[in-house]
């Protein structure tokens, strides 16, 4: 299992996005070739905004979303510059949780990876046909850097949910152990309490380098994701309001729809794996109290450990954060499509007073 991850974080490596995972060193040409890609795209995306002809919000919105991307590229870039340290740990702590998971367990994440990688690919290279079909070489010559921009973050989602999962994974094992632990044997219950507190620290530590290495690209990915959805529904309400004799308009809101749909379904998707280690984390706690209950009359060594224990699982209750910015929860969801209709409400009223 340990070689399929290391290729697929091999695969990260050539697009500049993570060192590898058998070898987590951080060379000084993976450095150079991380800062050259990302100063190609800037030098790229400079030579397409002059072509481009943006007006109204459409420029606001456009001019966001190309500085969203770019800053997304630099913050990949600044984690292989500047976090070198804890890239190391994170590998050597997810090391010891693949050797903790049964090998059917990554081998399914793996299997996703390339599948969702598979359905990407497809949906953002149909969309690219889509407008070539529809508008020719001269769309391309204008967005071409724009759709492997949008090509790497969404690759880089994908990696972070394959983190997450594993992590998630983990927390779901300790939430098992401790429900079905024998609280008849002293002895089995001291034994698998002591465990489960050493790996609800390692867990905590390993939450705590997931938020400070990825902490930016995350943020910035949800940004982006609203961002762009935001965009798709102007230009869903512009072809529909101004545009209605058009004969290609289904294929056009179809590439955009699809393409919407990808990136928030994705940063859906990171969202709800990071919440599910929450839900995870509040169940080991309230076993632990159950625990407490349980044995509340019992010898006061046993209620010692058990409390220390629950104090524990407190202390150590994970919390991922997007660059501090704001935590990672489900209610982030709904922030998005708050914010998103919103928008549409504001567009609706522009129109109807027009």
């Amino acid at each position: 299992m340990t070689k399929s991850l290391d290729r697929i974080f091999k695969f990260g490596k050539f697009l500049s996005l993570t060192p590898t995972y058998a070898h987590p060193q951080i060379t000084l040409f993976l450095k150079l070739y991380a800062l050259l890609v990302a100063l190609s795209i800037t030098a790229a995306l400079a030579t397409t905004m002059t072509k481009r002809n943006f007006y109204y919000m459409k420029s606001a919105v456009g001019g966001l979303l190309d500085a969203n991307l770019l800053a997304f590229n630099y913050s990949t870039v600044a984690v292989i510059f500047c976090k070198c340290e804890q890239w190391h740990r994170l590998v050597f702590n997810l090391k010891i949780v693949v050797a903790n998971l049964k090998p059917t367990t990554i081998s399914h994440r793996i299997c996703i990876f390339v599948v969702v990688q598979l359905v990407g690919v497809v949906i953002i290279v149909a969309s690219l046909q889509t407008w070539l079909e529809l508008l020719g070489i001269e769309f391309l010559q204008k967005h071409h850097v724009q759709y492997f921009q949008l090509y790497l973050l969404f690759t880089y989602n994908t990696f972070l949910c394959v983190i997450a999962s594993l992590i998630l994974a983990m927390y779901r094992r300790l939430s098992l152990s401790l429900s079905q632990v024998n609280t008849t044997i002293f002895k089995d219950l001291q034994r698998t309490v002591k465990t489960l507190d050493n790996f609800l620290h390692f867990l905590k530590d390993t939450v705590d380098i997931f938020n400070d290495i990825f902490g930016w690209p995350i943020a910035l990915s949800v940004s982006y994701t609203t961002l762009h959805i935001l965009n798709d529904c102007y230009s869903i309400f512009l072809r529909s309001s101004f545009y209605k004799n058009d004969d290609n308009i289904a294929r056009k809101l179809t590439a955009d729809v699809s393409l919407a749909l990808l990136f928030f379904i994705g940063t859906v998707v990171l969202i709800i794996i990071c919440d599910s280690i929450l839900i995870e984390a509040e169940k080991i706690l309230s076993l632990s109290q159950k625990l407490r209950k349980k044995f509340k009359r019992s010898g006061p060594q046993v209620r010692e450990n058990l409390f220390v224990f629950g104090n524990s699982v407190i202390e150590n209750f994970p919390k991922f954060s997007a660059a501090r910015f704001f935590e990672i929860k489900r209610s982030i969801i709904l922030r998005i499509l708050g914010t998103i209709t919103t928008f549409l409400i504001v567009m609706i009223q522009f129109r109807l007073n027009v």
